[in-house]
Parts: structure tokens; C-alpha cells; sequence
């Protein structure tokens, strides 16, 4: 029968290694260059993800000149005095607190420029108050602090209080509302309606008088009265 391998198959034949201690060193060759290849390949992707991390943490950023184009949070505003309640202003300071330390502001100004801060975080009204001394606030000394605790007074002293007491007792739960957040809701208008807080007070920004209790009744009770589900009312 004729040979029929060819000629090129013959040499590839002959071109192998036949030897063992050749023949190790011949596959010991080949890992290493498909370690060598995989290597590469690895260090391409390191490098990949270190450019794509460095431009996130640019845009975050900003250049040291402020020339950028990345989206910076606005300031949290404060509601005219007119609009608000102390829900409002909690919520308000609340956020105006979390905004100053993910921008990380406060450590990096002077007194001026906290309160420059501040007051591009205030309806123009407030400002006005604030320029013509209705909010007693001295410009030498009052930080953001003492600033926030006469606003937070001047609401107290101007806002009726009547007036969330009748939003507490008219709110009921709304269709498809969770009680979770119907608790909620309710835990936050009855902070705005001056229960357990002495008007008079002109610093501390606490409840100054009967403490949980008696709102832990109020709530339980208006829950209760509010809710859709009888079943539940029953139980």
C-alpha cells in the first residue's frame, strides 16, 4: 500500500522532539509563553480599569483650577418662612448637613465663608431677615450652628402650631401607602406640631417636656384611627 502522509506532515514529524529531557523543555516553553500571553493580557485590563477609574475620580473631582465638567450637588434651599413647618426645616437641615460633608466644605472655610455657605442654602426671604437683624444673628461669631438654631427658633415662635395639629388629625392613610410609611408620616407632622417643645427656648433645639411617651400614644392612636384595613383597626 502507498505511503500516503505528505511531505509536509513527514517534516513536521521529524521536527519533533523525540528526546524526553527535549521534550520537557519544549512544553516547559510553550507555558511559559501562554503564561507570558496571559500576563499581558491581564496587565492590559489593570491598566484598562486604572484609566477608566482615574477619569471617574477626575470628573468627581475637578481639576485644581475648577475647570470641570462633572455634575456637583446643588444646595440644599430652605423654604420662605411663610411655606415651612418644622418638618420641612428638619428634613432641610438634615440634608444641608449631609450635602456639607459629601462636598467636604466645612473643614476648608473661614467663618465668612460658612456662613456664605449658608445663606446660598436660604430662601431670599430668610437672607432678608438675616441682613436686616430680625434673626439676631452676629456675623462676628454666630457659626452655621448657632445660625440654624435662631432660624429654627424664629419658625417656632411664627408658626402656628394649630395648623399641623389639624393636618396630624385629618391624615389618614392613603390608598396603596404602606403603614411603614404611614408611620412615618405621621411621626413627621406631629414633630412639627409643638406638643413637647417650650417656644421660649431660644437654644436648645430638643424637646423640652414630656419626652416619647405621650407622641408614642398620639401616634399609636391617629395609626389606628387612620388606617384603610379595619381588620387591622381591630387587632
Amino acid at each position: 500500500m502507498p505511503n500516503t502522509r505528505s511531505e509536509g506532515a513527514m517534516k513536521e514529524e521529524d521536527q519533533t522532539p523525540t528526546d524526553p529531557v527535549q521534550l520537557m523543555m519544549a512544553m516547559m516553553k510553550e507555558m511559559k509563553e501562554e503564561a507570558k500571553k496571559r500576563e499581558d493580557q491581564l496587565m492590559r485590563q489593570l491598566q484598562e480599569q486604572a484609566q477608566d477609574f482615574a477619569a471617574a475620580l477626575q470628573t468627581n473631582r475637578g481639576n485644581a483650577g475648577g475647570s470641570t465638567k462633572s455634575k456637583k450637588m446643588d444646595v440644599p434651599v430652605l423654604k420662605c418662612p411663610e411655606d415651612i413647618n418644622l418638618a420641612d426645616f428638619r428634613d432641610w437641615q438634615q440634608r444641608f448637613a449631609d450635602y456639607t460633608e459629601v462636598q467636604k466644605i466645612m473643614e476648608e472655610c473661614t467663618l465668612s465663608g460658612r456662613q456664605s455657605l449658608l445663606r446660598s442654602g436660604l430662601d431670599p426671604a430668610w437672607t432678608k431677615l438675616w441682613s436686616t437683624g430680625i434673626l439676631e444673628i452676629d456675623d462676628r461669631k454666630d457659626d452655621i450652628n448657632d445660625i440654624i438654631k435662631k432660624i429654627l427658633h424664629y419658625i417656632r415662635e411664627h408658626r402656628n402650631p394649630l395648623l399641623d395639629r389639624k393636618e396630624f388629625l385629618e391624615r389618614n392613610q392613603h390608598a396603596g401607602e404602606s403603614i411603614d410609611v404611614y408611620y412615618s408620616a405621621l411621626k413627621s407632622i406631629d414633630e412639627s406640631c409643638g406638643y413637647d417643645v417650650n417656644p421660649t427656648c431660644k437654644v436648645c433645639d430638643d424637646a423640652c417636656g414630656h419626652g416619647d411617651e405621650l407622641q408614642q400614644e398620639r401616634l399609636r392612636d391617629r395609626l389606628i384611627c387612620g388606617l384603610k384595613d379595619q381588620a387591622i383597626q381591630q387587632k
